[in-house]
């Protein structure tokens, strides 16, 4: 997905060369503006008192050194929220062991290089399902390389946009179910197969989880063979793949095609 991709580049820029900031906060040393959004860069093991009481809708944390164990209170204002450099297991701990929860009206949380234990993703998200705005969620450049879902995980009922882009995923076992999930991005990765729909993957499965989806990026991976269930999805309009799988795409569902920059073809279907 471009959106992501290009979110991304926007974001590592925002974060990491201070300059581009248009203004400093001199309230804080740490807290900067940017436009309307507030860049939290942060040295020690927690976040700034002063960010919980922040009037703002968009917040960027970048985490100096060791990776972040603690989030603290978040502005009740946010609806948008990147996180970069934070190790995400503790994170789940502290906020469960606190009681504490995100920010309800979040409609986008996107963590940047952040780390999980062995590589391996186990999110623990009792405490993100109550999100029910959230319509983007998207963990890029954390050097995952297991994807280990609940059976019935559901981050959050509404999300619409889940990227995985940029880890180094080579074992993912099954689609969660997101019942309104419209673009997965799982490009710039090591899977050699597409994970499989829970419980197989005959139609019914097929349409009850991936029934919304619309565009599909699997790129850039060490893909062979792509699953039959992908043409009982009526609703996929767009798939993004390396050009060497082009010739597995039924003829009478491909309605164009272009070559991108990156060498990936991406294809509208009908």
């Amino acid at each position: 997905m471009k959106f992501c991709v290009k979110s991304l580049y926007m974001v590592i820029t925002l974060l990491c060369v201070n300059d581009v900031f248009s203004m400093k906060d001199n309230s804080y040393d740490n807290i900067f503006q940017q436009n309307d959004s507030r860049v939290v860069v942060v040295t020690g093991n927690h976040l700034p008192k002063e960010v919980e009481s922040l009037d703002t809708k968009e917040l960027y944390i970048e985490k100096k050194g060791k990776p972040l164990s603690q989030l603290g209170t978040l502005p009740e204002t946010l609806e948008v929220l990147w996180v970069k450099n934070v190790n995400l297991r503790s994170v789940d701990i502290w906020l469960n062991r606190n009681h504490q929860e995100l920010p309800k009206n979040l409609k986008e949380v996107y963590f940047v290089s952040c780390c999980f234990p062995k590589n391996i993703f186990r999110f623990d998200t009792r405490y993100v399902s109550g999100l029910k705005n959230l319509k983007k969620l998207g963990f890029f450049g954390c050097n995952v390389e297991v994807i280990d879902f609940e059976t019935r995980w559901d981050p959050a009922p509404n999300v619409e946009i889940l990227d995985f882009s940029n880890n180094k995923i080579s074992d993912w076992q099954t689609i969660p179910y997101l019942k309104n999930l419209e673009e997965l991005n799982i490009s710039h990765n090591e899977l050699s197969n597409l994970p499989k729909v829970y419980e197989g993957d005959h139609l019914q499965t097929c349409l009850q989880y991936l029934g919304h989806l619309k565009k599909l990026d699997i790129s850039h991976n060490k893909i062979e063979k792509l699953p039959e269930y992908l043409w009982l999805l009526k609703s996929l309009k767009k798939i993004t793949i390396d050009e060497y799988l082009l010739n597995q795409i039924p003829e009478d569902r491909i309605e164009s095609f272009v070559k991108n920059d990156d060498q990936s073809i991406s294809v509208e279907l009908r």
